[in-house]
């Protein structure tokens, strides 16, 4: 991994003040720019693979595929590793090429055979991330303060679907509009396509003996849902529940002074607690990385947990434990089940929506659990359901269609499809959009094949508060608890 120990203090809490959320932003994204480049065009590789050959039409997992066939091949270029710079290794087509889908690839140059060394990138439409542990924080923490919900829980179940299943279709799905110049949009897909290039450098890792780097980034990733539904960011640091932390430098996580070359201790400075606090410097500058704090990730993925289980009586969680196993901390369940080999391919579809939607809900409990954890007796939160205020469908019918209401029939849908394992309900995408010809519509193709699978008059058109959609937020399984 690549150390950076450059101090910024992105997160300035509390959202509602404009004005630091502006200092915030400026910040952000001078660090953004700084390990990202454009390559327009990627280069032939004689070394690639396609994620959707691998994953045999959902039956291999990521585990299988990085062990069995992807470290295989990095390894047998290790003895080439570093002999060509990173970037102009991988403008010269010389490492391993994963395609995930046309727009989004996964790139890993330079590794020994060993833990340590190599670079693995993210190419999202020419877009290049070459992002340390903190750079992809700090680009998760992005994605998590948006405001569109539903986009976020594609988020968490494109990338149970990819490490459980190699399937990377819910990658077209996510957002990917960010502008630096205006700070408009979020960079949603490329984060998930990063995620995946660090995430299979960890792996690369663990198989060559170091593991747990392949666990911390996937918890933290999880977490994030948590953090991005919070007022004010708080969290586990060394031990303690706080808005406070320190600015990363060698030493400071662990109590210990920081030291210029000359020997000169270098003076701790407090900020406000951040996303990337989970990434930290070791005790002498030799490494870095999320899993340096696995005490405190672990201790919110435990605290979480104990208030879904106990205080909100989450039923998706019971049915997440039923696939990964039971523990005190969830989060930690769902990583170990998919960096130790356990996944099981035909339950990805199923636990990928489970996990959507315990994240949301997790999202949408955030400062009650924050409130909790520090000591407030909670107030469960009012449950809120989807709705739509106009019908959706068929144009012919008199559908209205406006975008948001079809963004939520799309969503449904696709929800519906995994669970009742149905690929005619997938409306093959959520943009908002309905074609005029109700033949060339997948997402009315979908709403007449729900209408047939649940005998109700085949109109293809949805009502508010109609029977289709009534059965269709049941089979969704967003219903009052």
């Amino acid at each position: 991994m690549k150390s950076d120990s450059v101090t910024r203090n992105p997160w300035l809490m509390n959202y509602k003040a404009s004005f630091l959320l502006i200092v915030f932003t400026a910040a952000l994204i001078a660090s953004l720019r700084a390990d990202d480049f454009t390559l327009a065009k990627l280069p032939s590789f004689a070394h690639n693979f396609d994620l959707t050959k691998a994953s045999d039409s959902g039956k291999n997992t990521f585990y299988k595929f990085i062990h069995e066939t992807l470290a295989p091949e990095m390894e047998s270029l290790a003895p080439s590793a570093g002999k060509v710079p990173n970037q102009q290794a991988l403008e010269q087509g010389l490492g391993v090429a994963v395609r995930l889908d046309d727009n989004n690839y996964n790139i890993h140059e330079n590794y020994p055979k060993s833990a340590q060394g190599g670079r693995s990138y993210g190419w999202t439409s020419g877009q290049v991330g070459d992002w340390s542990d903190k750079m992809y924080l700090d680009n998760l923490a992005l994605v998590i303060v948006e405001k569109d919900k539903d986009d976020l829980k594609n988020f968490y179940q494109t990338i149970i679907q990819l490490l459980g299943a190699c399937d990377a279709h819910g990658l077209a799905t996510l957002t990917n509009n960010y502008d630096s110049k205006t700070n408009t949009g979020v960079p949603t897909q490329r984060v998930a396509n990063n995620f995946l290039a660090i995430y299979t450098a960890e792996e690369y890792r663990a198989v060559q003996g170091t593991k747990n780097w392949d666990d911390a980034i996937l918890e933290v990733t999880l977490l994030g849902a948590f953090h991005g539904g919070q007022t004010t960011f708080t969290k586990f640091y060394r031990g303690k529940f706080t808005t406070r932390s320190n600015v990363q430098e060698t030493g400071n996580y662990y109590g210990l002074p920081s030291k210029d070359k000359n020997g000169k201790v270098i003076p701790t400075v407090a900020k406000d607690a951040a996303m990337d606090d989970y990434w930290q410097i070791s005790k002498t500058s030799t490494r870095s990385g999320i899993h340096l704090t696995d005490g405190d990730y672990g201790k919110m993925g435990t605290a979480i947990t104990k208030y879904e289980t106990i205080k909100a009586q989450n039923k998706t969680l019971s049915s997440i434990q039923s696939i990964v196993g039971s523990g005190p901390n969830v989060i930690h369940s769902i990583s170990t089940y998919f960096t130790e080999g356990k996944a099981d391919p035909s339950k990805t579809n199923a636990l990928a929506v489970a996990v959507a939607q315990f994240l949301d809900q997790v999202n949408t409990d955030a400062n009650t659990i924050t409130a909790w954890v520090q000591g407030a007796t909670p107030t469960p939160p009012p449950v809120v359901l989807p709705k739509i205020n106009g019908s959706v469908g068929r144009w012919d019918k008199g559908a209205v269609n406006t975008p948001a209401d079809v963004s939520t029939v799309q969503r449904l849908l696709r929800t519906a499809a995994q669970k009742l394992n149905d690929p005619s309900l997938d409306p093959k995408g959520i943009d908002g959009k309905i074609a005029h010809v109700a033949a060339n519509s997948n997402t009315v193709s979908a709403i007449q094949a729900f209408q047939t699978r649940s005998t109700i008059e085949v109109s293809g058109l949805i009502e508010p508060a109609g029977e289709t959609w009534t059965k269709l937020l049941a089979a969704a399984g967003e219903t009052m608890p």
